[in-house]
């Protein structure tokens, strides 16, 4: 793992904010014979790193541009998603989206971790409080983050999030019973 130049910058992080596919997927899709995306792979155990993020205070936003698949996968999950595709099916520039990120979550764009893979990241990494990218992500991506994970895309990067705060911060335990409640409320939105 490329060190962290600066440790500090991750003191006053509350926000993370994931580009999904690439970064929680490994990039791969699975299309139907319409050309339409049906599935994609996710790591459970990033699943369970996000809810212990959660359940620490942090703050976990998907930005995508897929309302296929990542977007019902985040309702499931309870995580907030903002799509960057246009009704006309263009794609907007994620960091037109982080004002309004900010704003939400009344937060200022130091305390904005972002986590991405491509060069359509790029804007958004050069304009928060820390950045950070698969160990596969382009080396145009590379070359700007604060931190290139060990792992690659759709392998644990959410969990190594997790362990680097948990580290910093010197968490000392996580609170399960919690984490299993919020477990059990995803396995009953999944139901209906």
């Amino acid at each position: 793992m490329k060190n962290i130049t600066n440790p500090n910058a991750i003191d006053d992080i509350k926000l993370i904010i994931f580009d999904v596919d690439g970064v929680l997927t490994d990039g791969k899709k699975t299309y139907d014979t319409k050309g339409q995306k049906i599935s994609k792979s996710f790591g459970d155990l990033d699943f369970t790193a996000i809810k212990i993020l959660q359940s620490f205070g942090f703050k976990v936003v998907w930005l995508s541009g897929d309302e296929v698949v990542n977007e019902p996968l985040a309702v499931i999950k309870s995580i907030p998603f903002y799509c960057t595709r246009l009704s006309d099916g263009s794609n907007q520039d994620k960091i037109l989206l982080l004002p309004s990120i900010l704003n939400f979550f009344s937060l200022s764009k130091e305390q904005v971790w972002f986590v991405g893979d491509d060069i359509f990241d790029l804007n958004i990494i050069r304009n928060v409080g820390f950045s950070s990218c698969p160990a596969n992500a382009s080396f145009l991506v590379k070359r700007e983050v604060d931190l290139v994970h060990n792992s690659k895309s759709g392998e644990s990067v959410a969990s190594e999030i997790l362990e680097l705060l948990f580290d910093h911060h010197q968490f000392r335990d996580v609170n399960i019973p919690s984490i299993l409640e919020n477990q059990n409320k995803e396995g009953q939105r999944n139901k209906k």
